[in-house]
């Protein structure tokens, strides 16, 4: 009888050790994920700056020498818009592999 009582604790603590190894295994993803995708859009903001940059001195005889780019609400709306778009695509693909589970 004191066998089986011990291989009930030890069954009962097998269990627990593996619920707690979960919930830590679950919850040691979020941090990898908020710090790529912190590079990834400080990155993707740098080359996008610099592409910006770039295209507004290539057109330096359009625009006065020295002054301030302008841009349009219109421009700022349809930039806005497709950032949404990424975004919306970005939680699709986080449902999309929740629900391969």
């Amino acid at each position: 009888m004191a066998n089986k009582a011990q291989l009930a604790r030890s069954a009962v603590r097998s269990v627990q050790n593996q619920e707690q190894y979960q919930q830590r295994e679950s919850g040691s993803w979020k941090p990898v994920a908020y710090g790529l995708g912190a590079v990834f859009g400080i990155l993707v903001g740098v080359v996008a700056a610099h592409l910006y940059t770039q295209a507004v001195e290539q057109n330096q005889d359009v625009n006065q020498a020295g002054s301030r780019p302008q841009i349009s609400p219109l421009d700022m709306i349809s930039l806005g818009t497709m950032l949404l778009g990424v975004i919306r695509h970005i939680t699709d693909l986080g449902a999309r592999s929740a629900s391969k589970r």
